[in-house]
């Protein structure tokens, strides 16, 4: 794909819209989105219905470029579309996204735009650390009784939360600061959620 679209990455919401299951190719038009599917299914998103969009930067794993990610609430379909882009198409999802933010932008919906991925990609690492070490003082009572015959202590507790709070909080600054929507009101903003190009 050009500049002018991209080639999406399966996801339930784009099957859930009968597009297929193997990606969808997202071009722009001259009133909106085009998004085609392997099979030939065709859906038109108006610059118009789109109510809400959201582009977040994840995690492209251990050693993988980031991904990048358009969300669409629209009026077109029932549920939000999830557009993630292939590496190769990359500088496509910039184009498509600057163009839709522009639309919002000029159409003076500037809350409708927003950055992050959400708040599960935005809490799931925090969260489940803490949920974790929350049953550490469980497993020190179980070695201590085992020992001593006493029950949990305050200075178990104490310990275990000295540990795990430093390690969350950096959870959050790498996680759930990026992640977290939340809206914008310029295109300087917008850009530094988005590949370059």
């Amino acid at each position: 794909m050009t500049s002018s679209g991209f080639h999406t990455l399966p996801s339930r919401s784009l099957s859930a819209a009968q597009l297929g299951k193997s990606g969808v190719d997202v071009r722009m038009a001259a009133g909106g989105l085009v998004l085609w599917g392997a099979e030939g299914s065709k859906l038109d998103v108006p610059y118009a219905s789109i109510r809400q969009m959201r582009v977040g930067r994840g995690d492209g794993g251990r050693y993988g470029p980031p991904l990048y990610r358009i969300m669409l609430w629209t009026d077109a379909v029932p549920r939000p579309l999830v557009l993630t882009s292939l590496h190769r198409d990359e500088a496509g999802l910039a184009g498509v996204a600057r163009t839709a933010a522009v639309k919002l932008l000029r159409a003076g919906r500037p809350g409708a735009l927003q950055v992050g991925l959400g708040w599960f990609a935005a809490l799931v690492y925090p969260v489940g650390f803490l949920a974790f070490m929350a049953f550490v003082p469980w497993l020190i009572a179980i070695d201590n009784h085992k020992a001593t015959r006493n029950p949990i202590t305050l200075d178990d507790c104490l310990m275990v939360a000295a540990f795990a709070l430093p390690i969350a909080a950096v959870f959050a600054f790498f996680f759930t600061r990026p992640f977290r929507p939340r809206r914008i009101s310029t295109m300087a903003e917008l850009e530094q959620f988005l590949p370059d190009s």
